[in-house]
């Protein structure tokens, strides 16, 4: 998995990578996440095709147990924020849906 699945032209190929990353990150464990996978989960939440996002998005409540919250926080959160605004019902749908939003609380909570 590469920075250049991210520009396939070919839609797809990316909706499939999108919907499967997840799968790969619970394998590879919280560090190779963060260093290899992570730059492609921010770079799809941010793609031009709403399908992209919503893969992404249907499998995100699994990348914060497995990237855990700091990083989360920092990278993914930020990315999923912005999406909140989408122009599309469905992205915006799903984040309500599929945000962890109850553990990210108690994770605050805990934190401070």
């Amino acid at each position: 998995v590469s920075f250049s699945t991210i520009q396939d032209p070919h839609q797809p190929v990316k909706t499939a990578l999108a919907s499967t990353m997840m799968k790969l990150a619970s394998i590879i464990g919280p560090e190779n996440t963060n260093e290899h996978l992570l730059p492609l989960f921010v770079g799809f939440l941010k793609d031009e095709c709403a399908e992209v996002r919503l893969n992404v998005i249907n499998t995100i409540s699994t990348l914060h147990s497995v990237i855990g919250f700091e990083s989360f926080q920092n990278s993914i959160l930020p990315a999923v924020l912005k999406l909140s605004e989408d122009t599309k019902w469905r992205v915006r749908l799903a984040i309500l849906e599929h945000i962890p939003l109850s553990r990210i609380i108690t994770d605050i909570l805990f934190i401070f």
